[in-house]
């Protein structure tokens, strides 16, 4: 539950904070959330849920991505994340965290850029409840992102 308001907290304060448009999508991973189409540093945040044998367990992520070349059409990006499950506390592994450095490519494929198709990769640190490290992973995604209009100031 402290994981689930950490990051409304973090949405929250992320979408006062962003300069430009904030954007919502679906991917491998769930739902996602970006703090800018345009800027170079962005803040991401990924949720999903699942029932697992009638218990509910969710994963939460939070990270910051920079965005080392913008071309028109496509931005590639790095970045580093933190995760962990909640809901699994009857699981053999109990809640899990990661740890990621993803690189990826953000492609815009029409004008207006208000969608984007996201491809990442990179290497995760999988920690148990204690914070021990259990072992390490390569892990990716793909999303679509529909990013909001800006809005205008009067």
């Amino acid at each position: 539950m402290k994981n689930l308001c950490l990051l409304v907290l973090l949405f929250l304060a992320s979408t006062q904070l962003a300069q430009a448009q904030v954007g919502l999508g679906l991917g491998l991973e769930g739902l996602n959330f970006k703090s800018s189409a345009q800027a170079r540093h962005v803040f991401m945040a990924r949720g999903r849920l699942a029932i697992n044998s009638s218990d509910l367990v969710g994963f939460v992520e939070a990270g910051w991505f920079y965005r080392a070349i913008k071309e028109e059409k496509a931005r590639l990006y790095l970045g580093a994340s933190f995760g962990s499950t909640f809901g699994a506390e009857n699981s053999e592994t109990g809640n899990v965290r990661q740890f990621s450095m993803p690189v990826g490519v953000e492609y815009f494929p029409f004008t207006t850029r208000v969608i984007g198709l996201n491809l990442e990769a990179g290497p995760r640190i999988f920690f148990d409840k204690y914070m021990e490290p259990m072992y390490l992973g390569i892990g990716g995604t793909i999303e679509f992102t529909y990013y909001f209009a800006r809005r205008k100031k009067d």
